[in-house]
């Protein structure tokens, strides 16, 4: 007899009477593919004994957002190292094809299996269960001009071996096979690299915003092209002092033009953004624990709306005040070591990602949350264009990672993408600068060519001239604005 979880949607009354066969069981049953989600991480011993998932499409929210949340239920799955098959019946061809596009990244759980049926029937689900359908599902068709298992073999490749191991050293011949219309030194990407700066031109109109004082305004960003797609949980991280909080800061910013954003600040003892954003302690010294809004929202999360203070129009920032009365040991009769775990991190995002349009978290202590990542969208990795910070970040950083939790930090890595912070044009490879070409070649030797540069943010002293003027660079300096823009644009592109 097979063991079946279910995750239906409210269209399905009842998942049991769909199998007529004493061959299966309908151990649980969900209508929604989050309420699954959250059981695999709070109760996931209650799954071992189940042999197939099956996630009927009916159990997805929002159509914008099915493919991630089909990557975020296999990374569940990898955290809490099940073992069952996970089959995603999709009925929208739309989502499917997305899933096909990127099949490196939506297929992340080796026993998934995503399948496109116009008509859902009962029949059909049976046959997928028992396993009839494999071949049909992506990861297992081949297609005559795409060739998917060389593909499975690169992706079955663990991601962390050839970032850890040091004794790996790239073949050059193998790699010329698998590159071969890319450029394979640092001289040939120099020489391929179009002359001159990209130039950013038009104008970007961002429609109607409601500022603080209830009112409607129009907002546009000139010299810019094209709206920047990203919403959802976008988790910044980086090397020691490589600007994690300002690029946080600044990107939220950005984002404020025309969505709701919150801007989550993890950075329990320097509390940077309550020092970017002067009016966070001004404007909450009358609110109820917003100067210790952190440990007040990890404690219960529902309360996040009454501590969270709005610093600029459409941006809210929960953060904690750097005045010594509030470094505490305690909170709400608990020490403040059990609010910080990765169980109360997942909570919180959840209920942060239903109340706005982007979520951004300054998150220098990552490792400390490292499970509570599978909530994360995407990363933004922070580094300045040397070799050694950048070292720093790949080797050393993410090697204590990976020794918490191989498989996690890979997922991490595979939803990166780096920001060059602090770049200055005397950091050199040879004669070479250290620039996102580089960086890309870089990645590519560490084996973690998935990672792309997609931005990098100037020296200038307008980093610093911010906290006395209380304006972020990107009201300052409008080249900064622009690179700012431009990381916003290329984010999970």
């Amino acid at each position: 007899m097979l063991n079946l979880v279910v995750v239906k949607g409210s269209k399905v009354d009842d998942a049991s009477k769909i199998f007529n066969s004493e061959a299966y069981n309908v151990v649980k049953e969900y209508n929604y593919v989050d309420e699954f989600f959250e059981d695999i991480l709070e109760k996931s011993g209650e799954f071992l004994s189940i042999d197939v998932a099956l996630v009927l499409q009916f159990g997805l929210k929002s159509e914008n957002d099915y493919l991630q949340q089909i990557i975020s239920l296999q990374e569940a799955f990898l955290l809490k190292k099940l073992n069952m098959k996970l089959y995603f019946i999709l009925k929208d061809l739309e989502t499917y094809n997305k899933c096909e596009e990127n099949l490196e990244t939506s297929i992340i759980y080796d026993k998934t299996v995503i399948l496109y049926m116009q008509s859902i029937k009962a029949k059909s689900i049976i046959e997928t269960i028992e396993g009839k359908k494999d071949n049909l599902g992506l990861r297992f068709h081949k297609k005559p001009e795409e060739n998917y298992n060389e593909e499975l073999e690169i992706k079955d490749k663990p991601l962390e071996k050839k970032l850890f191991d040091e004794q790996s050293i790239p073949d050059a011949s193998s790699q010329s096979e698998q590159i071969e219309d890319k450029p394979k030194t640092i001289e040939e990407i120099r020489k391929s690299k179009k002359a001159g700066k990209t130039i950013l031109s038009g104008k970007l109109p961002l429609g109607n915003l409601l500022n603080k004082d209830g009112q409607k305004e129009q907002v546009e960003i000139k010299n810019i092209e094209g709206t920047p797609s990203f919403k959802g949980i976008l988790g910044v991280y980086g090397d020691r002092n490589s600007g994690v909080s300002n690029i946080a800061a600044n990107l939220a910013k950005i984002f404020a033009y025309d969505r709701k954003v919150l801007l989550l600040d993890m950075d329990l003892d320097r509390r940077f953004q309550s020092v970017i954003f002067k009016d966070f302690e001004a404007i909450g010294k009358d609110i109820r624990n917003s100067q210790i809004g952190l440990y007040t929202v990890l404690n219960n999360p529902y309360m996040l709306e009454e501590v969270m203070i709005v610093v600029e129009d459409n941006l809210a920032l929960i953060s904690m005040s750097r005045n010594r009365e509030y470094y505490l040991n305690k909170f709400a009769e608990k020490n403040i070591g059990d609010l910080l775990t990765s169980k109360r991190m997942v909570d919180l995002l959840g209920v942060a990602k239903s109340l706005f349009d982007v979520v951004i978290i300054d998150f220098p202590n990552l490792g400390r949350f490292l499970d509570s990542s599978v909530m994360v969208d995407r990363f933004i990795l922070c580094t300045e264009n040397t070799l050694y910070n950048i070292d720093n970040l790949f080797d050393i950083n993410f090697r204590e990672f990976y020794n918490i939790n191989d498989t996690i930090t890979a997922s991490i890595l595979n939803k990166s993408e780096l920001v060059l912070n602090k770049f200055n044009n005397k950091h050199k490879v040879g004669k070479y600068l250290i620039d996102r070409e580089i960086v890309n070649q870089i990645m590519e030797d560490k084996g973690l060519g998935v990672i792309k540069a997609i931005g990098e943010i100037q020296y200038s002293d307008d980093f610093y001239k911010q906290y006395l003027v209380n304006k972020r660079v990107v009201d300052i300096n409008k080249e900064i604005k622009n690179e700012f823009i431009e990381i916003a644009l290329n984010i999970g592109k």
